[in-house]
């Protein structure tokens, strides 16, 4: 667990405090616009994955959205990082993947971009994502639910998710599809704010269990004030092909398909 802590602080460094900005949770700009009205849209994707690329390009287009793709961290790039990763990996890391290390750099070092460069909000997908196809009015409705009846200096706000338990994430106003988390599983499609980022470099620096799980935990426990949406507006896509993070052959091939989302509509498919 050492040697693991010293290889995150390797890759990520030391985060260094933002200089003075505004933090306003809720973007004040057009929610219909290319970003949603989010500052940044990025998208995590390894350099490799040619064809999870393409289909992001062609939804971005479909929909009009400003889609940033961003590398993401692949542990097998660097071979004097895994050789200080053998001792501990993976049994002392309760079996995890090294694909499942890529995913803890690289979300985390996409929230310590967003607090070194002050963005005040960014929805971050993974490579997988598919979107509703009237994601824009949707979004743009989760929204100004928020400001009416939720709190707009929230940390995070789960567009997309699995394994939430709905019984318990309670709406915030009758027939809303926003909801208060409970524990959320995913990050194929989450907005986070300035603070929300901070928060989370904090609460989420050890590698000892996926990230997901560790943000799930952290919510559930009132450290990061989050919401979810219900129906969920990003799902993982069809087209995806089989996981470069986990290796389970019955959850993690490709997703199926998903009426009223852009894969079935921009491809039509």
């Amino acid at each position: 667990m050492i040697l693991t802590a010293i290889f995150i602080s390797m890759v990520l460094g030391s985060v260094q405090p933002a200089t003075t900005k505004k933090e306003n949770p809720i973007p004040q700009t057009d929610y219909y616009n290319g970003t949603l009205g989010y500052e940044k849209i990025f998208s995590i994707s390894l350099k490799g994955r040619y064809d999870r690329r393409g289909i992001t390009s062609l939804l971005s287009n479909c929909l009009g959205l400003n889609i940033e793709m961003v590398d993401a961290y692949n542990p097998l790039e660097d071979s004097e990082r895994i050789q200080a990763l053998n001792s501990t990996h993976p049994k002392n890391i309760n079996n995890m993947s090294l694909g499942t290390l890529g995913c803890f750099v690289s979300h985390r070092s996409l929230w310590k971009r967003i607090v070194d460069n002050n963005i005040s909000t960014a929805l971050i997908l993974e490579d997988d994502a598919d979107f509703h196809i009237d994601i824009k009015k949707l979004n743009a409705q989760a929204m100004m639910d928020i400001k009416k009846y939720g709190n707009p200096d929230f940390d995070m706000l789960f567009l997309g998710s699995c394994v939430e338990i709905m019984s318990k994430a309670i709406p915030i106003h009758p027939g809303s599809a926003v909801r208060h988390s409970f524990r959320p599983y995913c990050l194929h499609g989450y907005v986070v704010t300035i603070k929300g980022a901070k928060k989370l470099l904090e609460q989420i620096s050890v590698f000892d269990n996926p990230i997901d799980v560790n943000i799930g935990r952290a919510i559930s426990d009132k450290k990061l004030l989050s919401y979810t949406l219900n129906p969920t507006i990003i799902d993982q896509g069809m087209y995806a092909g089989n996981s470069n993070i986990n290796t389970d052959k019955y959850y993690f091939k490709g997703a199926t398909k998903k009426i009223g989302f852009s894969i079935d509509k921009c491809l039509n498919f």
